[in-house]
């Protein structure tokens, strides 16, 4: 290895691992590509830059190899700079909203890193140098890569709850959502009764994410409920390779209305979900109910993001309080937005319904994305507008004897009552 690093000159290794650095952060930013090629007028402007830095990292180790030194080296260096200082100005302009997720989308790239390392040292380096006859190290190297090639290969995972019930209102249903670590079968047992996640008669077990209705007067008559999984390995036509039963059980307690109502009403959290769980713990245990009015992240990009509303509602409820969920508009994008109605309380695929609790009844709305549907970002994936006009019709055509209630409510994320100065949706708020 000392000899290896001799063999090359500082400013080659130095500029090697500089290129490789850029490539890498530069793929890990692409939530970016698109703003950066409308601020220039050239949505193409991303792939040109990938394809540069893929050229030159190829070049420079292509030299190397061929132990070709000249000016051109100190030209990669430089390029590599500019790189960088390009990277510096996307977050000036705005970029450092999603560093975040660069961060962590980079670190996920760099085992792919060392995988290639690895695979070109086997080739090249291994084959001459000591540790190939060392008895043990092979003997390790063996017994990693079985048990690696076992983990990918059999589907066996130990399963657990990733993340515990929270309990949504929807109409006069509860929908307890919760998570485990592998597919599952899962089913809640409210007093001796008990309710599945079904599609159309059938379990539902290609999931990790588990949504389980119960109808309101069930578990608030019983006060407690337990939620049950039992992972699915394989699901064949006449069997399946199960796991074993794992449960947690929960108190519930309905909104009371005798000593007054406690609610908090939690938004625009973006991902600070620390900060969000103090804010609305306020109450503590004196909380009727917890809302939580959307955009808990900024992006549906993983699966905790997906998750935020649930790793916020459980730390402030315990799975035992009644949670309400508007969308917010940034619950619109990316990768998970359109699985994300699994992960909370929803009317089926839609996020606008009326709602029952106690002596309160409300209607939860949902405006969608904050820009009309042309808007450049979007890049020709948003049809919100049929979307707010199924949403005109549902409001007229809610029944009056529903909203004689002692309390009314109106939740959405997007204000109703607020025009803005682009005019976003005039007709429909006015409406």
């Amino acid at each position: 290895m000392k000899e290896l690093l001799k063999k090359y000159s500082w400013l080659e290794w130095v500029s090697v691992i500089l290129s490789t650095f850029v490539l890498l952060f530069f793929i890990s930013l692409r939530e970016c590509w698109f703003g950066l090629g409308h601020t220039v007028g050239f949505l193409g402007l991303a792939y040109v830059f990938i394809g540069v830095m893929i050229v030159t990292l190829i070049l420079e180790i292509v030299f190397m190899v061929l132990k070709k030194k000249g000016f051109y080296n100190w030209i990669f260096f430089f390029l590599s700079i500019f790189w960088i200082i390009i990277i510096l100005v996307i977050f000036i302009l705005g970029g450092m909203d999603y560093l975040e997720y660069t961060i962590k989308q980079f670190l996920l790239t760099l085992p792919w890193v060392l995988l290639v390392l690895l695979f070109l040292y086997l080739i090249f380096l291994y084959p001459t140098s000591r540790i190939k006859d060392m008895k043990y190290v092979r003997i390790g190297a063996f017994s990693i890569l079985a048990l690696l090639i076992l983990y990918l290969v059999l589907p066996f995972r130990i399963n657990s709850f990733t993340h515990k019930p929270v309990v949504y209102v929807v109409e006069d249903n509860y929908q307890i959502v919760f998570e485990t670590r592998t597919n599952s079968k899962v089913y809640v047992k409210v007093g001796d009764e008990y309710f599945y996640d079904t599609l159309a008669g059938t379990d539902i077990t290609k999931t990790r994410i588990h949504k389980v209705v119960v109808p309101q007067e069930k578990l608030d008559s019983a006060g407690s409920y337990e939620a049950y999984a039992k992972a699915v390995f394989f699901r064949g036509a006449y069997g399946t390779l199960e796991g074993r039963w794992i449960n947690v059980k929960s108190n519930f307690y309905p909104v009371d209305p005798s000593d007054g109502i406690k609610y908090y009403s939690l938004s625009d959290v973006h991902g600070s979900f620390n900060e969000g769980i103090k804010a609305a713990s306020y109450f503590g245990s004196e909380l009727d109910f917890l809302i939580l009015d959307g955009d808990i992240t900024s992006l549906l990009l993983e699966r905790r993001d997906a998750n935020g509303a649930n790793i916020i509602a459980y730390k402030v409820t315990k799975g035992e309080k009644p949670v309400i969920y508007a969308r917010g508009n940034h619950e619109c994008k990316s990768t998970y937005a359109t699985d994300y109605y699994r992960y909370v309380g929803a009317k089926d695929t839609s996020f606008y319904y009326w709602f029952r609790l106690g002596p309160i009844y409300g209607i939860v709305l949902d405006l969608g994305e904050d820009h009309v549907d042309d808007w450049w970002e979007f890049k020709g994936t948003a049809h919100f507008e049929e979307y707010r006009k199924k949403q005109l019709e549902f409001v007229k055509n809610i029944d009056p004897s529903l909203i004689d209630s002692s309390y009314r409510m109106i939740i959405s994320h997007i204000p109703l009552v607020h025009i803005n100065s682009r005019n976003d949706f005039r007709e429909f708020k006015t409406e």
